[in-house]
């Protein structure tokens, strides 16, 4: 089996509050192969975003990396220097946030924070720089790309302001773009367009992408591989047809549940009962128990087995045992 571009091996990211250390993530593991579109999907607050800025070194203080391995390419990322991660973030490993108006510096016009990428990494400079951003921004659809180049971030709509953000993503060539929730600021229609410039973007360059959403539907349009995060951990992990028709987990089955249809457009939508625990809580057993319908006595004392099924699908769940079909890691 090829190494994966991507390994991430019992990540644990914590932050200090006045109520308790605050468990951001808690453990997850799992490997992205080169070339594929990897989701990371969950509601708010349950370690998305830790998880990508993490790869990249980039946890806010005061919160720290407490725990576990991160490797790119047979690299760990977790044990470099910042010099050295500097060195490494936008040139290899890229990121794509979730609000390009907070993520552009307003003092600069968009062309020159494309070019300042290109001539920290010594990808190019001067005129031939200013060509590359021009072609590149052109390339993603913006229109008359000369004129946009002089622009300031407030001159430009939300969708333009994303397609500048995915340029600054891809003006040093890196393998690797982390996207978190790169299109939840926009439209339903401008959504669809970036939605399509990255799936573009990622075939044409044979790139490998982290996408992390909150939206099971952007999960079944775009994703080869999903991993389900609940409270920091992962619950489910596994192609997007096991996940979608041959879902194990009931917090996986619940997210399902959830998604609006054409056919009950008049009715409530349907929810999970509970709210999720504060993530300074000492957890015994399941963190979903609490909300869980299926729930068992042993649910709320043991954590649950990493269940493996056919292929690479995995859950954490006491649902499961003597079904379940050894697999191949994912």
């Amino acid at each position: 089996m090829t190494a994966p571009i991507l390994s991430v091996d019992d990540l644990r990211v914590s932050f200090p509050t006045p109520h308790g250390e605050l468990h951001a993530v808690r453990g997850i593991s799992f490997n992205v192969a080169e070339g594929q579109v990897f989701g990371i999907v969950g509601e708010s607050g349950c370690g998305k975003s830790v998880t990508g800025r993490a790869i990249l070194g980039l946890v806010p203080p005061p919160g720290r990396i407490v725990g576990g391995r991160i490797c790119y390419r047979g690299e760990d990322l977790a044990a470099k220097s910042e010099p050295a991660m500097r060195g490494l973030r936008g040139r290899r490993i890229a990121m794509v946030f979730q609000d390009p108006a907070a993520a552009l510096n307003p003092l600069f016009t968009v062309g020159s924070q494309i070019v300042a990428v290109m001539r920290q990494h010594r990808i190019a400079k001067g005129g031939h720089a200013r060509r590359r951003a021009v072609d590149l921004m052109g390339e993603l659809g913006l229109p008359r790309p000369e004129d946009v180049f002089d622009r300031y971030p407030h001159q430009l709509s939300g969708g333009m302001q994303q397609r500048i953000m995915l340029c600054m993503a891809l003006a040093a060539e890196p393998d690797l773009i982390i996207a978190d929730e790169a299109t939840t600021a926009l439209d339903v229609t401008i959504q669809a367009q970036i939605l399509e410039l990255l799936s573009t973007m990622q075939r044409r360059r044979s790139l490998t992408l982290v996408f992390i959403t909150h939206d099971l539907g952007l999960v079944a349009e775009i994703c080869d591989h999903v991993a389900v995060l609940y409270m920091g951990r992962i619950v489910e992990e596994g192609d997007p047809e096991s996940i979608f028709h041959k879902t194990r987990h009931p917090y996986t089955e619940g997210l399902l549940a959830a998604l609006p249809s054409g056919q009950t457009w008049r009715e409530p939508l349907n929810v999970i009962p509970g709210s999720v625990p504060s993530g300074t809580a000492h957890i015994t057993g399941c963190s979903f128990a609490p909300r869980c319908a299926s729930v068992m006595p042993r649910c709320s004392t043991t954590e649950p087995p990493d269940v493996r099924f056919a292929g690479s699908h995995r859950a954490a769940c006491h649902l499961y045992g003597d079904d379940a079909v050894p697999g191949e890691t994912p």
